[in-house]
């Protein structure tokens, strides 16, 4: 008997520290981390984009990455009763990207074990689950965004899951960075989209 309770009580720690992608669908509340740039690449800029335009995009989606709205906007998109503005660490990573020196002819590939090491740059702690976007590859002739979308249990500080999302530019907007924002939004609304179907 005491070898059949010792057997279930192992199984339920299993299972408590494995936590899955539908445990984070399921959860009501998400930690946003923001959008990590420090292992971006970028083509097809022109030299006054790289010095200007870039780094004002990322600036942009550091403090700002989806509107005034932003929170409000992810908690409709991952239809979630709370998410918790937490950027501060992207912010500081994103303040030293230069995007010059990450300048790229071809497209632009990042790992999975490059993101598990980004993550863990981050030293996370805490209870719950919380979403990095961590920057790809912008590419300004193919018109695309590519990034990682990496979903993490807090108490480990370790990814659940990670997967790339992309997304084309819309033709129609004719801002630069309005182009680029709306790029991040759809490829962080195809994230939320995957998420809800592993509800």
């Amino acid at each position: 008997m005491k070898i059949f309770l010792l057997v279930i009580a192992f199984f339920v720690c299993l299972r408590s520290s494995a936590q899955t992608i539908t445990d984070v669908a399921r959860s009501s509340q998400l930690i946003w981390y923001g959008i990590d740039f420090s292992n971006a690449k970028f083509s097809g800029f022109d030299e006054s984009e790289f010095k200007n335009k870039i780094p004002t995009l990322i600036k942009k989606a550091s403090f700002a990455p989806l509107s005034n709205g932003r929170i409000k906007w992810l908690k409709k998109r991952f239809e979630k009763d709370e998410v918790i503005d937490s950027t501060d660490l992207t912010q500081n990573r994103n303040s030293k990207v230069l995007p010059v020196q990450n300048q790229t002819e071809g497209v632009f590939y990042l790992e999975l074990e490059n993101v598990k090491r980004v993550v863990e740059d981050y030293h996370i702690h805490g209870k719950g689950y919380g979403l990095l976007l961590i920057a790809e590859f912008f590419d300004q002739k193919r018109e695309f965004v590519q990034l990682w979308a990496a979903f993490i249990n807090n108490e480990t500080g370790k990814v659940i899951t990670a997967r790339r999302c992309s997304a084309k530019l819309s033709i129609q907007l004719h801002d630069f960075y309005n182009q680029w924002e709306d790029g991040i939004e759809t490829a962080i609304a195809n994230v939320s989209k995957n998420l809800k179907a592993n509800k």
